[in-house]
């Protein structure tokens, strides 16, 4: 929070930061905050600078703002402080094509070092450079080289460049180079191998030809002329999607979803010019980058340029986006993103960042179930079972919604059965959780599946358990006729495999038959069914989908942990920083 300096104007007392006590992402309010204290900056040019640097830390992409910061720098307290504050500018915001042009120019006017504007200039390059709308910077670079230090070859070299880039106005840059590349040495056009290679054929196609320059030059400008031709070919996929674009710059407010899907399309389609070979996989980062101007409270896209950057073994990049997305977009009920931040910094050996990663989530979403689930097990592997096994008992105590505790209760028992090997304590788990979250349709059919999974030869008893745990089912109010009637068939196969005679079996079968009926109508399967789906009359199987047999619930063997993703939401309001707080569900233990 911004506080004003001793002595000072008072800057505290002003409406807009009286609001910004109550919500720090009042962009409205920051903005009537800096106007105040650009206002009276000559009187107080420390509180101007408090103001914008805590407006920055909060919107570090309003690439304007960097601007106004760094003129009002200059005009305080002079170049260095300016220099400083582009500096810092263009890290925040890397790809903005504005920002540069406006720090390369302050450099142009308030610097004579050659040297030190060429650098400059070329890291702006591996900004922007490759963005689609990038002429005005290249304009700027080539008018440095050609009219400032009158250098051809520089020149040259930076047309070489540039008739490789998809860019807006590629034709013109083409057409430049076209017309230096003749008053250039032909040792500057290509490639020494590569000229005598072409003068070799020219020579075997007329070895009495003497001077061979001009059909050099030509066979040079052919093969310039083909790389033209293929940029120009991306150019026009390109547009497609560029002229579908209508904010590249960032807003706190929510972006249609005919933009969202342009920016997955744009992505698709870059991805697949790369791998084809047609462009560099710079050109990627660089859509990705602009991506993440606009799109920077969207989740997706940062787990998305996340997940590109592993891919491409780009671990440091991967932690940065991460880092970015985590600590300053996203807000912090967001827990996908997180959750493979945490996952990332714990299999690269950042054990304490990654739990420093799970506190934060649970601290801002502490019924989280996914979270919790995840941060047991971070710590049974780096810190033994007992202490996962605590941290679940400690989230059975706390919540109090009675669906997650009868996740959280089943994910306990079956976490105990795993890694402690202990039936007895696992069955006991169950029993007692069920005390007191009876009415948890989830872990009454994982009590039921955890007692048809164990083998008899192992516990002469395990038939009985298992015909307690049907007991359980058949008097559970949460389940309809029709899911009694599916458990009921899948435990008549556990007797016919596990039992030592049929008694038990037949006695099911007439119970099956008298108590519960199959629904006989379409509708009704779909209503008994309670999912939307068709089901078709054998034994609960999906209707005519031969690509679906997995049955809805699972096998005696397999344990169910239902994990859907998130679905994907849309930013409310700038001031949650991209949404609400994520369901506290995240996909676990739902249906059941």
């Amino acid at each position: 929070m911004v506080h004003c300096a001793s002595g000072e104007h008072p800057i505290s007392k002003v409406a807009g930061l009286l609001r910004l006590e109550k919500n720090p992402d009042d962009f409205a309010a920051w903005e009537s905050l800096i106007k105040l204290a650009e206002a009276e900056s000559a009187v107080s040019p420390s509180n101007l600078r408090l103001v914008y640097d805590g407006f920055l830390a909060k919107f570090p992409l309003c690439f304007g703002y960097w601007k106004k910061y760094a003129d009002s720098a200059l005009r305080l307290e002079g170049t260095e402080k300016a220099d400083e504050v582009f500096e810092r500018g263009v890290t925040a915001i890397q790809n903005s094509i504005d920002l540069w042009n406006h720090y390369i120019q302050f450099k142009l006017d308030k610097s004579d070092d050659v040297d030190a504007i060429r650098a400059l200039f070329e890291r702006a390059a591996q900004g922007v450079g490759h963005d689609f709308l990038a002429h005005t910077f290249w304009d700027k670079y080539i008018d440095f080289e050609e009219n400032r230090q009158k250098s051809g070859a520089h020149l040259l070299a930076i047309l070489e460049r540039i008739i490789r880039i998809p860019l807006h106005q590629y034709a013109r840059y083409f057409e430049k180079y076209s017309q230096v590349s003749v008053t250039r040495p032909v040792n500057e056009l290509l490639e020494q191998a590569e000229i005598d290679r072409l003068s070799s054929e020219i020579a075997s196609a007329d070895p009495m030809k003497g001077d061979i320059e001009q059909e050099l030059r030509q066979k040079i400008h052919a093969l310039k002329s083909d790389i033209y031709l293929k940029t120009q070919e991306i150019v026009h996929k390109c547009w497609a999607f560029e002229s579908e674009i209508k904010r590249p710059y960032f807003h706190i407010k929510p972006i249609d979803e005919a933009q969202l899907a342009n920016w997955r399309k744009y992505l698709d389609f870059q991805e697949s010019v790369v791998d084809s070979g047609l462009a560099d996989v710079s050109s990627l980062y660089v859509l990705f980058e602009r991506c993440l101007v606009p799109c920077a409270l969207y989740e997706e896209f940062w787990l998305r340029y996340a997940r590109f950057l592993i891919a491409k073994g780009d671990v440091d990049g991967a932690k940065h986006a991460y880092h970015r997305a985590s600590q300053v977009f996203l807000a912090a009920g967001r827990t996908e993103l997180r959750l493979e931040y945490a996952a990332f910094e714990e299999e690269h050996g950042r054990i304490e960042n990654a739990g420093a990663i799970y506190s934060k989530l649970l601290e801002h979403a502490p019924g989280h179930l996914e979270t919790i689930f995840k941060h047991a097990h971070y710590l049974r592997r780096n810190f033994g079972v007992e202490k996962g096994e605590e941290a679940l008992s400690s989230a059975i105590e706390a919540v109090s919604d009675e669906k997650a505790r009868g996740f959280l209760v089943a994910t306990k028992a079956r976490y105990i059965h795993s890694h402690k090997g202990s039936v007895v304590e696992a069955r006991n788990t169950f029993i007692s959780g069920l005390s007191a979250s009876a009415e948890s349709k989830y872990l009454v059919l994982q009590y039921f599946l955890f007692e048809l999974s164990l083998p008899v030869a192992v516990d002469k008893d395990a038939a009985s358990y298992a015909r307690a745990a049907w007991e359980v089912v058949k008097s559970s109010p949460t389940f309809t006729e029709y899911d009694k009637l599916t458990l009921g068939q899948k435990f008549a196969d556990y007797l016919v495999e596990k039992d030592e005679n049929l008694v038990s079996y037949n006695n099911l079968l007439a119970h099956l038959n008298s108590s519960y009926k199959m629904p006989t109508t379409e509708q009704a399967l779909i209503e008994a069914d309670g999912s939307g789906n068709v089901v078709s009359k054998k034994r609960g199987a999906p209707a005519d989908d031969a690509a679906n047999k997995i049955p809805r619930v699972a096998n005696a063997a397999t344990p169910v942990m239902p994990v859907a993703a998130l679905p994907a939401q849309k930013p409310v309001a700038y001031g949650a920083y991209g949404g609400g707080q994520a369901a506290p569900w995240g996909g676990y233990g739902r249906g059941w």
